[in-house]
C-alpha cells in the first residue's frame, strides 16, 4: 500500500516529540558549548553557575550581551563566573532594537556539529525563536542540540499587586513585568510575502504589557485573531490567566472574529501541537502571524514550529521599558532539559 504524501505541518503533528525532563544535578559536558543570555532575572546564568559548582569543565560558553545595557543585567557577574573557572566566554551583543540575524551570527560562532546546550531561562521571547528557527534551518537540524530551562521559585505580579495597580489604572496602563511598546519588530529571516487578497490571521499570546497586543492589533490589522492564553503549571498562578484576560480584554473585543485557545505554559508540545492544528485549518486562505508574547516554553514552540513551516511570519511587540528587577521573577526552582536531537522529518 502507498503511503499518501503528507504536508510538512502533517508530518510535524505526527512526531514524537521529546519532553522536559528534571535535572537532579546541572553539568555541562567537557567539549559542550553553552549558549546563555546576561538578563537581570536569578534565573539568568543559574545553571552554568551551578555546573561550576558541580566541577564541569573543559566547555565553551557563548554569552549574549544585550543592548540597550540595563545596570540590572549580570555581564560582569557571569563573566566573573566563567573567569574564576579558567573560561572566556565569547560575547554577541543582542540589540533589541535592530534584531535581525541573531540566529545566524551565533551560528557562525558555533561552528559545524558541535554538541550544544541553550539555556533560554535568561533570554527574551524573539531571541529564544531567531535561535531554534536557525538551529532547525541547518542541514543537521537540531542534531546534538539541547535547550536548558530554569524555573523561578516567584511569578511577579502578585495577585495582590495586580488586583491593586489594576484597580488604581486609570487613563495610563498598570505597569507590571514591562510597559509599551518601542516598536513591532519584523526581521527579514521571520518574514513571509503575502498572497494577494490574503487575510492576517494574528496568533499571539496576551500578557501583563496590555500594550503588546493593541500594537499587535493596530499595525497588522488582522481580520481573525487567535489568542493563547497560558495556563502555568501550579495551582498557585492559575489566576493569571483570568487577569491577563480582564487586563486585555478591550483590545481582545476589538476584533469580532476571533477565538481563546489556552495552553500551557510549561508544556511545550500543547503550544506547539495547537499552531500545528491553526496551520492546517487557515493557512491555505489566510497569512499566519504569530507574535511570541506568551511564556518561555510557549516561545519554544513558535520556535520550533516557524523553522519548518517557513510561510509563518514571526513579529514582536518590543517592550519600551522594563520594570526594576525586583518586580521579576525570583530565585531559582527546578531545573529542566529538552533534548531536541532526535526529531527529523
Amino acid at each position: 500500500m502507498i503511503e499518501p504524501l503528507l504536508r510538512t505541518d502533517e508530518k510535524l503533528d505526527k512526531l514524537a516529540w521529546p519532553g522536559l525532563e528534571s535535572i537532579a544535578k546541572p553539568e555541562i559536558e567537557s567539549g559542550q558549548t553553552i549558549i546563555v543570555a546576561s538578563g537581570f532575572e536569578d534565573r539568568a546564568g543559574a545553571y552554568l553557575d551551578e555546573s561550576l559548582k558541580n566541577e564541569s569543565t573543559g566547555f565553551r560558553v557563548i554569552a549574549i550581551e544585550y543592548r540597550p545595557h540595563y545596570d540590572e543585567n549580570r555581564k560582569a557577574r557571569l563573566e566573573d563566573q566563567c573567569r574564576s573557572a579558567g573560561i572566556e566566554p565569547v560575547w554577541i551583543v543582542y540589540d533589541r532594537h535592530d534584531p535581525t540575524g541573531i540566529g545566524e551570527r551565533i551560528l557562525t560562532e558555533i561552528g559545524q556539529d558541535v554538541p550544544l546546550m541553550v539555556d533560554i531561562s535568561g533570554m527574551s521571547r524573539l531571541l529564544i525563536v531567531q535561535l531554534l528557527v536557525a538551529l532547525g534551518r541547518r542541514p543537521q537540524g537540531y542534531a546534538n542540540c539541547k535547550l536548558i530551562y530554569t524555573e523561578a521559585e516567584e511569578y511577579p505580579p502578585s495577585r495582590g499587586e495586580f488586583e491593586s495597580d489594576y484597580a488604581n489604572a486609570e487613563e495610563a496602563d498598570p505597569t507590571f513585568i514591562s510597559w509599551g511598546v518601542q516598536a513591532l519588530a519584523v526581521t527579514p529571516e521571520l518574514t513571509s510575502p503575502a498572497m494577494a487578497g490574503q487575510s492576517i490571521r494574528l496568533v499571539t499570546f496576551p500578557s501583563f504589557n496590555r500594550a503588546q497586543l493593541r500594537q499587535c492589533i493596530d499595525e497588522l490589522q488582522p481580520t481573525y485573531i487567535n489568542l493563547i492564553e497560558g495556563i502555568p503549571p501550579h495551582e498557585a498562578y492559575r489566576w493569571r490567566a483570568r487577569a491577563i484576560r480582564q487586563l486585555n480584554s478591550q483590545a481582545m473585543e476589538a476584533i469580532p472574529n476571533r477565538k481563546v485557545h489556552q495552553t500551557s505554559t510549561l508544556d511545550y508540545i500543547e503550544t506547539l501541537h495547537l499552531i500545528l492544528e491553526l496551520y492546517a485549518k487557515h493557512s491555505a486562505f489566510d497569512k499566519l502571524v504569530i507574535s511570541p508574547t506568551g511564556s518561555k516554553m510557549q516561545s519554544v514552540a513558535v520556535g520550533i514550529a516557524t523553522a519548518f513551516l517557513r510561510d509563518l511570519q514571526v513579529v514582536y511587540p518590543t517592550p519600551m521599558k522594563f520594570t526594576d528587577k525586583e518586580r521579576h521573577t525570583v530565585g531559582i526552582a527546578d531545573y529542566f532539559r529538552l533534548s531536541l536531537g532526535g526529531i527529523h522529518l
